[in-house]
């Protein structure tokens, strides 16, 4: 079921430009659901909307990925973690309602994570 929820929404979104998909791994995390619905019971209390929508993001080193996956993604120049792309919205994680960007972003890995995400304010 993941495994076609992800290909599905790559295939949908990159259209005949997609490259060949060579490996879809799915991870789940109860310290990142946990956060996840903690920031969802916080924007309730700020009355900001709670839209959930599929984000992609991309990294660069492989070894992210499992970080990622297990952790959240991390807002860089905060808790000691660096920038590593610029900040050219302000500071955040940065993601894309579609793959192609991200995919820029992943250099030679082509890793894109598939995530849900909080819209918050748009």
């Amino acid at each position: 079921l993941h495994y076609n929820q992800a290909f599905a929404q790559y295939m949908r979104l990159m259209g005949p430009s997609a490259k060949v998909v060579k490996q879809i791994d799915f991870y789940e995390s109860e310290a990142v659901t946990r956060r996840f619905q903690e920031k969802k019971a916080e924007f309730a209390r700020d009355k900001k909307p709670i839209k959930e929508i599929w984000v992609f993001h991309g990294t660069p080193d492989i070894a992210n990925v499992a970080k990622i996956c297990s952790g959240g993604l991390k807002v860089g120049g905060r808790d000691g973690l660096g920038v590593r792309n610029g900040a050219v919205y302000g500071a955040g994680a940065y993601t894309a309602t579609g793959p192609g960007t991200p995919m820029g972003y992943s250099s030679g890995t082509r890793c894109v994570i598939l995530c849900l995400g909080l819209t918050g304010t748009e």
